[in-house]
């Protein structure tokens, strides 16, 4: 089988919660998640930002790093990478061939992320890495990634309402889920201040007797490459990894801190770009806000430039299990809104665009609002017809998904 037909097929078996297949696995593979150290991460939103930050300060330590991320964007590879570099190509096929083979015996149907788990634990124990920093999928307690014997920290970035179906349908029950990572006689950062949500953290870490740091604000922080309002909390819970990492006898010099944070690269997280239409230079921002949560925090960036009163023309779609009602309400409420374009993601996930379009319609009684049956013939509308639509700038956001669409048409476009 094909390595894309191979992972196709995994796609289809959606999300199984549960840890009896993985173990097994592993077990077949020699337990190389027993041969890696790693920093364990998990939270609704910044986990992503929080693990390439994390990375980029280990390595520009001088250590032989690793990161294990999902979603990713442009090539699945991206998720599995050492020293900065994803897989490459003949060491994913291998893996995953090898993977695919092992688990025939296991009579049970692995699932996409699985696989890929087990590819990364088993390429970095093949590598010889020296730290790892791996990013939860889903939740924490039932997640793949969970078979860390014990991290160095597990980090908690921050928490709400997402994956209910999964993880429960209040905060409580979703923190008492990411709480699983965890680990006895360990030790936990969160960048939860106060409420209900930290006392169920400070009550996990008590039945566990693990230590429990929470994070102070700090108005002096390094310059970072991440721009964003909401990246401030994210950069206080690295600094404070760090400096736990250093008592534990990691060696991190100063330079090394500032470096990581200042040349850390994580694309379509508050990221703007510059697009050539009709002569004219436009600028477009993406943000793979997903969740109500996030979609506040981008308003909260956006709030801080100039473009909150100009005419935006919003590019949203989002995977149909998540609050788009919460989410368009944000974005209505908020920014002044010329035209809304809906495509159909290239995803079986996909909500339905007529869907998404009621919806805002909801919210919104004088912006256009039109639909595409997938990203390209969006993207030829607004080239072709730039001028009718009337704005200043672009916003991309509500999925991983769309947002990789809108960079891919950009970097052909892209000029600066």
């Amino acid at each position: 089988m094909l390595t894309k037909e191979a992972l196709n097929s995994l796609d289809k078996r959606g999300i199984k919660p549960g840890l009896g297949r993985m173990r097994k696995l592993l077990e077949l593979l020699d337990h190389p998640e027993k041969k890696i150290r790693a920093i364990h991460v998990t939270g609704t939103n910044g986990k992503g930002s929080v693990c390439a930050m994390l990375e980029m300060i280990l390595r520009s330590s001088g250590y032989k790093t690793a990161l294990y991320t999902s979603p990713h964007l442009l090539d699945v590879r991206e998720r599995i990478q050492v020293a900065g570099k994803k897989i490459n190509l003949n060491d994913f096929d291998t893996w995953l061939h090898t993977i695919l083979k092992k688990a025939k015996s296991l009579k049970q149907e692995l699932t996409f992320f699985e696989v890929l788990t087990a590819i990364a634990f088993s390429y970095f124990a093949h590598r010889k890495i020296e730290i790892a920093v791996i990013e939860v999928g889903l939740g924490g307690r039932w997640d793949a990634t969970n078979l860390i014997p014990k991290p160095e920290i597990s980090i908690i970035t921050n928490i709400s309402l997402e994956h209910t179906d999964y993880l429960g349908a209040s905060t409580i029950k979703i923190t008492k889920e990411k709480c699983g990572i965890i680990k006895k006689n360990g030790i936990c950062i969160t960048g939860l201040e106060q409420g209900s949500l930290l006392r169920e953290i400070r009550e996990n870490c008590r039945k566990k007797n693990s230590k429990l740091i929470t994070i102070l604000n700090s108005k002096t922080m390094p310059n970072c490459n991440l721009k964003g309002f909401y990246q401030a909390k994210n950069i206080q819970i690295v600094l404070k990894a760090a400096e736990v990492l250093k008592k534990q006898g990691w060696v991190i010099p100063e330079r090394a801190l500032i470096q990581g944070i200042q040349n850390v690269h994580w694309p379509c997280r508050f990221d703007w770009k510059k697009l050539k239409i009709s002569q004219k230079e436009i600028p477009i921002l993406l943000d793979v806000a997903h969740n109500p949560g996030a979609c506040l925090g981008l308003i909260a960036s956006i709030k801080k430039t100039k473009f909150i009163k100009k005419k935006c023309l919003l590019i949203f779609n989002a995977l149909k299990d998540k609050d788009i009602s919460s989410m368009a309400r944000t974005l209505s409420k908020n920014l002044k809104l010329s035209s809304i374009l809906i495509p159909k993601l290239k995803t079986l996930r996909s909500s339905e665009v007529l869907d998404v379009k009621k919806i805002f319609s909801q919210f919104l009684n004088n912006s256009k609002i039109y639909t595409f049956t997938n990203f390209n013939s969006l993207w030829y509308t607004l080239k072709e017809h730039k001028n009718s639509l009337k704005f200043n700038w672009i916003l991309i956001t509500g999925s991983h998904t769309l947002c990789a669409e809108g960079l891919k048409k950009i970097k052909r476009s892209w000029i600066g």
